[in-house]
């Protein structure tokens, strides 16, 4: 997966991040370069992204006018960003926000929002391992 989603950088600068792999000096959160592949292929539709798709497990659903999305916009449409709203549901790091964010960089006209059921870190994540005894 690391190789077909491209999850490592060993060549990323920190100091002039062109690639999400910043936030984990060299490794990209797969979470948002799945985000990031879906967006540079246009959608689920394309034969190497329905590919990867078969890494991860479960199913997805494209949505039949997913190509709609990526249309340019007409009249007083075309010059508003196009929105994408990415949603945790268990919670996700300050790292993958941090790279989603770097996203609105790398693709200015698209505007990411984030919304989650609950912001991990490690102190939360250690405790949520831990049993009851």
């Amino acid at each position: 997966m690391k190789k077909v989603f491209g999850l490592i950088n060993e060549e990323v600068r920190i100091d002039q991040p062109r690639d999400i792999s910043y936030v984990f000096n060299g490794l990209a959160p797969p979470s948002v370069k799945f985000i990031e592949n879906f967006i540079s292929k246009e959608g689920f539709k394309d034969r190497e992204m329905q590919e990867k798709l078969k890494l991860l497990p479960g199913a997805f659903y494209a949505p039949p006018n997913e190509n709609e999305f990526f249309k340019p916009g007409k009249g007083p449409d075309s010059m508003r960003k196009k929105k994408i709203m990415v949603y945790f549901i268990g919670g996700v790091t300050f790292a993958e926000i941090s790279a989603i964010r770097f996203l609105n960089k790398l693709y200015p006209n698209m505007k990411f929002i984030i919304a989650t059921t609950s912001i991990i870190n490690g102190n939360k994540c250690i405790e949520q391992m831990r049993t009851n005894l």
